[in-house]
């Protein structure tokens, strides 16, 4: 069992490295999260399969997210699933999921 495995912190299988397969975002929350985190970042070229702590996030920037999302989108993610939630495209579908939920 490697370290993070044994501290429960979540593994990070996201990348972001220019030789890889660059995934464009597809949905509009995709388009959304990339843009905000290319910001917050200062990253170039942020991709659907890309993953926040993989290109140099630490909690206070996914704080940071949180408030924008929370401003920008109406949704109130708590700060413990942001973290968990780490690749941009998941974090998009629950987005997307939380607020399909308010509008019922």
């Amino acid at each position: 069992m490697d370290k993070l495995a044994a501290t429960g912190q979540p593994r990070h299988h996201g990348h972001h490295d220019d030789t890889d397969r660059h995934v464009t975002p597809s949905t509009g929350t995709e388009r959304y999260l990339a843009a905000l985190w290319e910001e917050l970042l200062g990253v170039d070229r942020v991709g659907a399969t890309d993953d926040f702590f993989a290109l140099g996030g630490h909690s206070l920037q996914a704080f940071r997210a949180r408030h924008r999302i929370r401003r920008d989108l109406g949704v109130n993610i708590s700060h413990a699933d942001l973290l968990r939630t780490t690749v941009l495209c998941d974090l998009a579908q629950e987005l997307d999921d939380m607020q399909s939920d308010l509008e019922l």
